[in-house]
């Protein structure tokens, strides 16, 4: 499944007030999706199994940093739309839709990859682990495409 469509149910979930239509919705986007394991997971907020002890072990500040780079944003102007638009995602979102620099080889995105890109950040132990993590993040958002 493109990330972009798991994106985009996400966003439509968001305005739904009805549980039956957010059943529908969610019973839809479950049936048309072969990582019916991972959107699930996503779908609740969470990356791993809640059984895992994995965690991308990355904080805030660390986010702002691929944020930036992905971006050019300056971590002011990044707290900033955040705090207009009161969520990581949505700022994060809007920073990319402005940026100047494209990625030269961003293909579509998939619900897979960005998990495996998140196992990935979860590993990564040892010396020079933050950088590895941050780097790999930072790629993730330059890969994604805003709306």
């Amino acid at each position: 499944m493109k990330f972009i469509e798991f994106a985009e149910a996400c966003e439509k979930l968001e305005g739904i007030t009805s549980n039956l239509e957010i059943t529908r919705v969610v019973s839809q986007l479950l049936q048309d999706t072969d990582e019916l394991e991972i959107v699930t997971r996503f779908i609740m907020g969470r990356i791993f199994p809640a059984w895992s002890a994995e965690e991308l072990g990355m904080g805030p500040s660390l986010l702002y940093d691929a944020i930036t780079m992905a971006t050019g944003a300056d971590k002011g102007r990044i707290k900033e739309v955040v705090r207009q638009r009161g969520d990581v995602g949505m700022a994060c979102e809007e920073l990319c839709a402005r940026r100047v620099q494209r990625p030269l080889f961003s293909g579509e995105l998939t619900v897979e990859q960005v998990y495996r890109n998140f196992e990935s950040i979860a590993q990564a132990e040892g010396k020079g682990s933050q950088k590895r993590k941050f780097r790999m993040l930072a790629d993730l958002f330059g890969s994604a495409k805003p709306k």
